[in-house]
């Protein structure tokens, strides 16, 4: 059960996550990242996974790289078929999840 105190963190932590996600989509990073998947018949979720990855990298949090990735990835991934959703969902999450412990130790 969540503390009251934390309730506000993680709202918090996750409207940063979108808000990021849309100053990387309004300064045309998304449009980069759609364009380069186009050139380099990247499989969705190879993408999710390497997306959500490289914000992980880049900002050291699981959940705002989780947020952004999924808001980057999606706009691409609407005009491909056969695509599994959940199997893009669960690759996007172990990047940004998987490597925590990587992260807190070299960090």
């Amino acid at each position: 059960m969540l503390r009251k105190s934390s309730s506000p963190s993680i709202i918090f932590i996750i409207s940063a996550g979108g808000g990021f996600k849309q100053i990387l989509i309004d300064s045309g990073v998304g449009t980069s990242i759609a364009q380069m998947s186009d050139h380099l018949f990247l499989s969705p979720i190879v993408l999710a996974f390497m997306v959500a990855g490289l914000i992980r990298i880049a900002t050291g949090s699981a959940t705002v790289a989780l947020t952004t990735a999924a808001g980057i990835v999606s706009p691409i991934i609407q005009h491909m078929s056969g695509v599994n959703l959940e199997l893009l969902v669960i690759a996007g999450r172990d990047f940004s999840c998987s490597h925590t412990l990587m992260m807190q130790v070299s960090g």
